[in-house]
């Protein structure tokens, strides 16, 4: 799976990102997985903003992820990121 960001907790839910791509969301309770996003490579935590995470990729995209419908809305960017958002 490649790199782990920092897990953020929102809810029940605990949702970590990886230089794999994968944006995860896994039971608190258990630790099972819940859902996957893909295409979200990046070395960097997501920020929670609301029920959104902010999240800066590795291909050159700046993302915003809604929890609820795990819609993802892109702006391209002029290069890799490699730090977490300041919200």
């Amino acid at each position: 799976s490649g790199l782990l960001t920092q897990p953020i907790v929102t809810g029940d839910t605990v949702v970590v990102a990886s230089l794999d791509g994968d944006l995860r969301g896994l039971s608190l309770a258990s630790g099972d997985l819940q859902w996957t996003v893909p295409n979200l490579p990046t070395e960097a935590s997501p920020e929670l903003v609301g029920n959104s995470l902010l999240l800066a990729t590795t291909a050159r995209e700046l993302c915003v992820v809604d929890l609820a419908s795990r819609e993802v809305r892109r702006r391209g960017l002029g290069e890799a990121v490699h730090t977490s958002p300041l919200v």
